[in-house]
């Protein structure tokens, strides 16, 4: 019987073969299975299963290993590990259900676009770690980013955005925020209350 692959929810799965009842096996599953039955891979294969094997583990604790995800997924990238593996696009390799987080393979493409600028700028990996994606985006667009990277690490999302505005980027000083009281006058006794 000849290995027919078939589209199952966006993944390509074949048929293994010398089994009485066929059992469906991913790329991954086959790429796994030919790098254990030979013992061992090529450098560029076994790269690529020890990738594969790390963005399974730091899916686990997604929220708190995003960064790690990340970066991860920037080197499978770069080093076409997805291709070892089978898949015939990156975009087909980060769209496999074992290596989903819940976020759209575009926004998953961006944040590596975003790394990839930070490591192209300087910053290095233990200074970004911890930084969530939209302060990194924001400090990646500066004149200073290391001195933003640090300010990034303390301030709030909008305080960080008005500080770079106003510092770096010399617009005016946004305008304070102010809080109205509200009142309300109580029908019974004619109170006013501030609320």
């Amino acid at each position: 019987m000849k290995n027919n692959p078939t589209l199952l929810g966006g993944n390509c799965v074949y048929y293994s073969k010398g089994e009485s009842k066929m059992k469906k096996q991913s790329k991954t599953a086959q790429f796994k299975a030919t790098i254990e039955k030979r013992d061992s891979g090529t450098a560029k294969e076994s790269r690529a299963l020890t990738l594969h094997n790390r963005l399974l583990e730091i899916k686990k604790n997604f929220i708190g290993n995003a960064f790690a995800f990340y970066t991860t997924m920037l080197a499978v990238e770069k080093e076409e590990s997805w291709k070892e593996m089978g898949y015939t696009s990156f975009e087909s390799y980060i769209c496999l259900p074992e290596i989903d987080c819940g976020v759209e393979p575009e926004t998953v493409k961006k944040y590596i676009r975003k790394i990839k600028r930070c490591f192209e700028i300087g910053l290095e990996a233990e200074e970004i770690s911890g930084v969530p994606i939209n302060k990194l985006s924001m400090v990646i667009g500066t004149k200073k980013p290391m001195y933003w990277l640090e300010e990034a690490k303390l301030l709030g999302i909008n305080d960080l955005r008005d500080k770079i505005a106003v510092e770096d980027r010399g617009e005016a000083e946004p305008e304070p925020k102010v809080k109205k009281n509200k009142t309300m006058v109580c029908p019974a006794c004619g109170a006013v209350i501030n609320l």
